[in-house]
């Protein structure tokens, strides 16, 4: 009589249980960053439809006081993003971007260093593109330091070293040129990187010449 009581007992508890809890409710992370996946790889709808469903996903979010970590920035940037894309927003998509760097930049744990130095080379494009080479240069030095800060290895770092070397070329600044050439042959021949080793090699070479430097760039390449 016990034992059927127990028996009764325990099926009771299990009905009841799976009744009531029949599976585990996603939490709203998890439903943001599904809604996020799914707005980023669908490919039913265009640029600008994906710009219309990131806004409607980030008023929802918004309203709902969702928290914002480094997955809330990668919903900026992707604003940003299709912003510059189809519109040519470029102060929108700026103020984006910035609002990404912010929160990846504020030392929370929900932040991501790495979305942080790609956010910065993001912005340094941006102005470099509009021949804004004071801010651009700016973007492209926080993005190395940054990177070097937490010694993040990213070809978005190499890509701002070299970057700058063009901005100095381009701008007659051929002593800079050199300098900035020589910092980055010797990063990547720490990081090994022989493709962007071979393009700033190249930076030097043109930078010496065009400063009439024709001894020194006969003399050879000195890395240092």
């Amino acid at each position: 009589m016990i034992k059927k009581i127990i028996r009764y007992t325990i099926a009771i508890y299990i009905l009841l249980n799976f009744s009531l809890f029949p599976y585990a409710q996603p939490s709203a992370s998890q439903l943001f960053v599904d809604k996020l996946s799914g707005i980023e790889s669908s490919g039913k709808y265009s640029s600008l439809e994906k710009l219309q469903q990131l806004y409607n996903l980030k008023t929802e979010s918004d309203k709902n006081d969702y928290f914002q970590d480094s997955q809330y920035a990668r919903m900026l940037y992707d604003i940003s993003y299709y912003e510059l894309k189809e519109k040519k927003n470029y102060n929108v998509a700026i103020q984006y971007l910035n609002d990404a760097i912010r929160i990846n930049t504020s030392g929370q744990k929900s932040g991501s260093n790495t979305l942080a130095v790609k956010y910065y080379f993001k912005a340094a494009r941006i102005y470099d593109e509009l021949g804004i080479y004071s801010k651009a240069l700016n973007y492209y030095d926080s993005t190395i330091s940054f990177g070097e800060k937490f010694s993040i290895r990213s070809v978005y770092i190499t890509s701002a070293k070299l970057d700058k070397v063009y901005i100095y070329f381009q701008n007659g600044d051929y002593q800079k040129a050199i300098e900035e050439s020589i910092r980055g042959i010797n990063y990547c021949l720490q990081e090994k990187d022989s493709s962007y080793f071979i393009a700033f090699l190249n930076q030097k070479a043109q930078s010496l010449f065009f400063q009439n430097n024709i001894e020194q760039l006969q003399t050879g390449h000195k890395y240092v």
